[in-house]
């Protein structure tokens, strides 16, 4: 193992870590301390404010490349997932030529993009409704998973802000729910692998709050945990790929 690869939003990439740089501080946040703890490199390709589709997508790409194009051998680097909040949406950015995601509930994000986009992100809050939002951000993440299965590539997931809820609480269709059932059913064997899936204890958020409390950053808007929150994230990251390897 050479290499960590990591993905994910805000709380991976270090946002208001650095009063020089509020945007991002990878060297501080956890994929570091968990490729530290294996004697690794780390590449960081998280983004603040992504989401999971844009996480599936964009990891598929880089490491579809990586093993395709550039021979890189699927044994030499593991991914680490921190998945983002389920209500984001991917559009491309016009201005800054490239892809981004926004939620509809994130209007004091220190960055908003133009009007017709946030109504874009309004419009389709309304469509996909919080309860469908389950059933399609655990597709991005099985059809991540069932690429990295297809290239032998080590992989470890965890949840940034929300778990999944389980099949009976789900206020849907019938329909829909044999779907959700059905696409569960696949992931089940997959769980093991990803932290907090079920239980928001172990949620990156309410890890920090809840189980270690940690004091936030006092940067920015104070929405994110500084060095010491990352390195017990790490610490409970690194204690999930060990019980699952």
């Amino acid at each position: 193992m050479k290499f960590l690869l990591a993905n994910g939003c805000s709380h991976t990439i270090g946002c208001e870590l650095d009063p020089n740089n509020m945007q991002r501080c990878p060297e501080l946040t956890w994929p570091r301390w968990v490729a530290d703890h294996y004697g690794i490199e780390y590449v960081n390709m998280a983004q603040g404010g992504i989401g999971n589709e844009q996480i599936a997508r964009s990891t598929i790409l880089r490491v579809s490349r990586m093993i395709d194009i550039e021979k890189v051998d699927p044994k030499d680097f593991m991914v680490c997932i921190l998945w983002s909040g389920f209500d984001r949406y991917e559009y491309w950015d016009l201005q800054k030529d490239q892809h981004r995601s926004f939620s509809p509930h994130n209007m004091k994000a220190p960055w908003q993009p133009d009007e017709t986009i946030r109504k874009y992100a309004e419009l389709r809050s309304l469509v996909e409704f919080e309860d469908y939002s389950y059933y399609k951000n655990l597709f991005y993440m099985y059809t991540l998973t069932k690429v990295l299965e297809g290239y032998g590539v080590e992989y470890h997931y965890g949840n940034a802000l929300n778990v999944f809820k389980p099949l009976n609480k789900l206020d849907v269709s019938d329909n829909l729910k044999l779907q959700y059932k059905s696409l569960l059913e696949l992931y089940e064997p997959r769980v093991k692998n990803h932290l907090g899936f079920w239980d928001h204890r172990f949620a990156f958020r309410r890890y920090l709050m809840e189980v270690r409390p940690t004091e936030k950053s006092p940067l920015g808007t104070g929405s994110h945990w500084g060095e010491l929150g990352q390195k017990r994230y790490a610490e409970l990251f690194v204690k999930h790929i060990e019980s699952n390897r």
